[in-house]
């Protein structure tokens, strides 16, 4: 017998009782956010669970489930059973528009950036942000926002974040900011300029990872996993055992580079470019093929061509 809509809403209620939560919402970066967010809280010793747009794990394992909602509940009732101490979940705009926010708040809310997307959805870039601003409004007292600095969506944010919620920012002039990013085939190395955090965590981070990109989506997860209480330590352990998400800047060929990178916006694209341009070493040649998919927006299609 299918459980009924009260009964639903009391497992809801029950497992967020027992989660703490790191949400993270955006145009770009999100999965990969999340995912670094999730081997931190592994490289902490305890068990993670992570729920994303490409699936979903709990210590491991993935969740199948029909549809969206069943892969919710399965994954927070599977990292309760499992002692999962912190889930982190991405969270779209779509899902935020449908009040995602207000049924399960988050302790700790990231913000990527905003870029042109979803419009065939939302209608207007306005809509698209007040979407996002959701989670951010939804905070519970003592929650803490986590906000790109560098991009400029990040100060409206910042203005509905709640009195009782506290607010951070990563990037220039925020609790961590990199100094310099050092992309090479092997990874990722970030140089983080002067403070408090980047002095707990020694002053570099090294990632596996390629691009400026995820440079900042580690620093989004720094601050986010500093945010809640977990350790210098295991914060620089997590960000350099992350070997990426599957379609993110993978490297699937080394002679000559072959990545595969799923760039869906204009910005993306352009960081996926950059990233590509500074791995192909002097005298190399670079070579794109993209595709957009048929039934998304198609206004961005000008502008990534």
């Amino acid at each position: 017998m299918k459980a009924g809509a009260p009964e639903l809403a009391a497992r809801f209620r029950a497992a967020h009782a027992r989660l703490r939560t790191v949400a993270v919402t955006g145009t770009n970066g999100k999965t990969t956010t999340v995912s670094l967010l999730a081997r931190i809280v592994e490289a902490s010793g305890a068990p993670a669970a992570r729920l994303t747009t490409v699936g979903a794990w709990v210590d491991g394992a993935k969740v199948e489930a029909p549809t969206a909602s069943a892969e919710f509940l399965a994954t927070v009732e599977a990292a309760v059973r499992r002692g999962v101490p912190i889930l982190a979940l991405e969270t779209t705009s779509k899902a935020l528009a449908g009040g995602l926010a207000r049924r399960w708040p988050a302790e700790v809310g990231v913000f990527t950036n905003l870029s042109r997307d979803h419009f065939d959805l939302h209608g207007s870039p306005e809509a698209y942000l007040a979407a996002k601003a959701q989670l951010f409004m939804a905070l519970p007292p003592g929650g803490v926002a986590v906000l790109n600095a560098a991009d400029a969506n990040a100060a409206l944010i910042a203005e509905v974040v709640p009195e009782h919620a506290e607010t951070r920012f990563f990037g220039p002039g925020g609790a961590l900011e990199a100094a310099r990013v050092e992309v090479a085939r092997e990874g990722t190395r970030i140089a983080l300029a002067p403070g408090p955090l980047a002095e707990r965590l020694g002053g570099a981070l090294q990632l596996r990872l390629h691009g400026a990109v995820h440079a900042e989506n580690a620093l989004a997860a720094a601050v986010a996993a500093d945010a809640l209480g977990l350790a210098p330590e295991a914060i620089v352990r997590g960000l350099a055992a992350f070997a990426g998400v599957p379609g993110r800047f993978e490297v699937v060929g080394r002679a000559p580079l072959v990545a595969v990178d799923y760039a869906h916006t204009p910005a993306a694209l352009e960081a996926t470019l950059e990233t590509a341009r500074a791995l192909r070493g002097e005298g190399g040649r670079l070579w794109l093929v993209f595709g957009c998919g048929g039934v998304r927006d198609r206004g961005k299609r000008a502008a990534m061509g």
